[in-house]
């Protein structure tokens, strides 16, 4: 009985884990889709990501990609780095559960939606929505 326990709670984990990514992958589509500024260096589109918790420690996260900046620019490299620092950092301060991360990891990332432009909020709220439904579809395919 307990092999059976330990098995549904690794497909468990790998339900949860499949349906965050695909939610972060909604989440960077969206946000690199985005072109209210202009991301001369590439810099911070590049940096947009998301990275996935259980109890403190990375289990998924995005691939990051330079050169998603406006054409003809520099390659965005930088943003690849603060990315991937972003989601490290983030990733020390959740110890407990699930936790699904999404971010532009450019310092400077607040200062451009102070302005004005979508850098990311519009994508978390639809990526929040996407999840909300996501998972009450789960809820109801598995009659809960």
């Amino acid at each position: 009985m307990h092999g059976m326990f330990e098995r549904l709670q690794d497909r468990t984990d790998e339900v949860i884990k499949t349906l965050l990514a695909r939610a972060g992958e909604e989440f960077i589509t969206l946000a690199r889709s985005i072109r209210t500024y202009k991301d001369r260096t590439g810099n911070l589109r590049s940096s947009t990501g998301y990275a996935i918790f259980k109890d403190g420690r990375r289990v998924g996260s995005s691939v990051f990609n330079a050169n998603v900046g406006e054409p003809g620019k520099k390659d965005g490299e930088k943003g690849v780095t603060a990315g991937e620092q972003m989601a490290r950092a983030v990733g020390r301060t959740h110890s407990k559960g699930y936790v699904l991360v999404c971010f532009a990891g450019m310092s400077y990332a607040a200062a451009v939606e102070a302005k004005g432009y979508d850098v990311v909020t519009h994508s978390a709220d639809k990526t929040e929505d996407f999840l909300i439904s996501e998972a009450a579809n789960l809820l109801r395919a598995l009659k809960v």
